[in-house]
């Protein structure tokens, strides 16, 4: 677990910084500072939404099938990136590597959560009980 939370702290880490240079590559390329953010926000927007179904696919067709589709998606996006010259195309590449993303960050939490409605698991309610206030009765 410790080493899971550091993988996760360093991919938010390295995400983060990721936006930064889009920015400035986007910037650079002719956009304004309000689409800019706009692409940003809407990737954000996306990546947020999808993450929990993308979890889903993982469960049901496997880590590694979805795990090679984020690849691909990134890699995909990051080109299309690199070849951007318009806000559409900008938001095509954001689109791409945030559905990317996603898939990826799905099927991370797929592996670490349990599906709880899979035969033969069983949750303990003990850990779901509030502690008992004390002095009062």
């Amino acid at each position: 677990m410790k080493n899971y939370l550091y993988k996760v702290a360093c991919e938010h880490f390295a995400f983060g910084l990721t936006i930064s240079v889009n920015v400035i590559w986007q910037l650079s390329r002719g956009l304004t500072l309000s689409q800019a953010s706009l692409i940003e926000a809407i990737a954000l927007a996306v990546r947020f939404i999808l993450d929990v179904p993308t979890g889903h696919l993982s469960d049901r067709f496997g880590r590694k099938p979805v795990l090679v589709t984020a690849s691909l998606l990134f890699a995909l996006g990051y080109g299309v990136l690199s070849q951007a010259q318009s806000f559409w195309w900008f938001l095509v590449a954001a689109l791409l590597s945030a559905i990317g993303f996603a898939l990826m960050s799905g099927s991370e939490e797929a592996l670490v959560t349990p599906q709880t409605t899979a035969p033969g698991i069983v949750i303990s309610r003990s850990l779901m009980k509030p502690p008992p206030l004390q002095g009062f009765s």
